[in-house]
């Protein structure tokens, strides 16, 4: 496939081509990149952090409590990562020419998403819970599951609506990112890896100095939204290296042995 903005996509690459390669679609349209971060990550976590856990006018407390963390992964990896994922694929694809149609486009897709992300999500606790390694295994296994829905579930998506197509919205997906994740296990946890290590410097950058201004006025919500706008920035950087991924592994699983 060669992509509008994408460019040639049909191809392997090494982890450093790869990581370029999604810098320099990053770095040709951030400000869309980041339109869609903001989009997802600020309302949700507005909603879920900010009024639900109340950090928007608790007082500041340096140790985080076990509940916020576990609530925060879980609304990262339901509902941000996934709408964000499946926004940035369709960009850079340019099966939607704007950030604006590319959140449109994310948000008619998320019935089917989310039901798999909450599928998903408690597999990979339930592994987790059981011997860690299997929750890991999983962790990577269906990390390309937004891409499935998104690059090859949409159309689909768009003419099944029946409460029968429930299972094939769990099922599909999952079963789409193992099946091209088979075989190059360790090469996508490497990738995983990579991408999220990438964006720790970012990230960190970004909620230190709100973490000192919230010690300093003793209140949360500068913490709040020092982790908004980190997720807001580096939460696409991961959605563009996991697309790159999905179609280096089909051009894998295409070639010959």
């Amino acid at each position: 496939m060669s992509a509008g903005g994408g460019g040639d996509l049909d191809r392997p690459r090494d982890i450093g081509a790869l990581l370029r390669h999604a810098l320099g679609l990053l770095g040709a349209r951030p400000l869309a990149y980041l339109a869609i971060g903001a989009a997802f990550a600020v309302p949700i976590e507005l909603a879920v952090s900010g009024a639900g856990l109340e950090q928007l006018t608790a007082r500041y407390d340096k140790k985080v409590d076990s509940v916020e963390l576990i609530v925060g992964a879980l609304t990262s990896y339901v509902l941000v990562t996934p709408l964000v994922s499946v926004a940035c694929a369709l960009l850079v694809v340019a099966a939607a020419d704007s950030a604006g149609r590319a959140i449109l486009g994310a948000l008619e897709l998320s019935t089917p998403l989310l039901v798999a992300a909450i599928a998903a999500a408690l597999g990979v606790a339930l592994g987790l819970f059981l011997l860690i390694l299997p929750g890991l295994y999983l962790l990577v296994r269906w990390f390309l599951f937004p891409q499935a829905v998104a690059l090859e579930q949409r159309a689909g998506v768009a003419k099944e609506r029946s409460p029968s197509a429930a299972r094939s919205w769990v099922v599909d997906p999952l079963r789409r990112s193992g099946q091209l994740i088979e075989g190059f296990w360790l090469r996508a946890a490497g990738v995983v890896l990579v991408a999220n290590l990438v964006t720790l410097v970012p990230g960190s950058l970004i909620v230190l100095p709100f973490e000192s201004w919230a010690a300093e006025l003793g209140r949360e919500w500068p913490r709040l939204a020092g982790s908004i706008l980190a997720e807001t920035v580096t939460a696409p950087i991961v959605a563009v290296v996991a697309t790159l991924l999905f179609f280096d592994l089909k051009a894998r699983q295409a070639q010959p042995f």
